[in-house]
């Protein structure tokens, strides 16, 4: 409510810019609190302020509608531990970097749009800045897809490492039947009586795995 009386300029000397901010703010809606004008206000403490150089006042200062009971940044009251814009400290913005930003106790919790991910703990800085399609971060960081002579090193962001390929002029299909990406397509789909012309399909006892397409037969 706009309090009526006049406003007093008096006793400045000494007062930090925090101090004189919040004076501003209060002149700006009124000469005074509960029948005290601005600067009483502010020699009483009733802001919960300070008038020392370089201190913030953040709690029971005259805004807009009322008080803020927590945090004034640039002229708007936030909450430093929840405001993915002003995320532990004013203008401490959580990256949008392909992120939804969210804070939670003054720390940015964001969380990646599909297909990336935030491989250098930095929601932040730059948000999610890793693609998971990539060869040297498959689906999650630090999976590498392995080269060699039937992996190609790619990556599906759905399947993972699985690019297995053929075997060129020795007629054999590779399979990754362990999923492990690590050693790649490791089975020889064609030869494997384990995997025989498909990850496990297992050949019966005295059977081997031979044949174009490969199938399962007795010596």
């Amino acid at each position: 409510m706009t309090k009526t009386g006049t406003c007093r300029s008096g006793r400045m000397t000494g007062w930090g810019a925090a101090a004189i901010s919040t004076l501003s703010l209060l002149l700006q809606f009124g000469c005074g609190q509960d029948g005290m004008d601005p600067v009483d206000v502010l020699d009483s403490g009733a802001i919960g302020g300070s008038s020392t150089d370089g201190a913030v006042a953040t709690r029971n200062v005259a805004i807009t509608g009322g008080t803020c009971p927590d945090t004034v940044c640039g002229g708007v009251c936030v909450d430093l531990q929840t405001d993915p814009n002003n995320c532990g400290g004013c203008g401490q913005a959580c990256s949008n970097n392909h992120a939804t930003p969210s804070c939670s106790a003054g720390t940015c919790t964001s969380d990646c749009d599909r297909g990336y991910g935030d491989c250098n703990s930095d929601l932040r800085g730059d948000g999610c800045e890793v693609d998971l399609s990539s060869p040297q971060n498959c689906r999650t960081c630090g999976t590498v897809c392995p080269v060699n002579l039937y992996s190609a090193g790619q990556c599906d962001l759905t399947l993972g490492c699985n690019d297995c390929n053929d075997g060129g002029s020795e007629g054999i299909w590779y399979g990754n039947c362990d999923l492990d990406p690590v050693n790649g397509c490791e089975s020889h789909l064609w030869t494997d009586p384990n995997n025989c012309g498909l990850c496990g399909n297992v050949c019966p006892p005295g059977y081997s795995c031979e044949g174009y397409p490969a199938k399962c037969t007795l010596p």
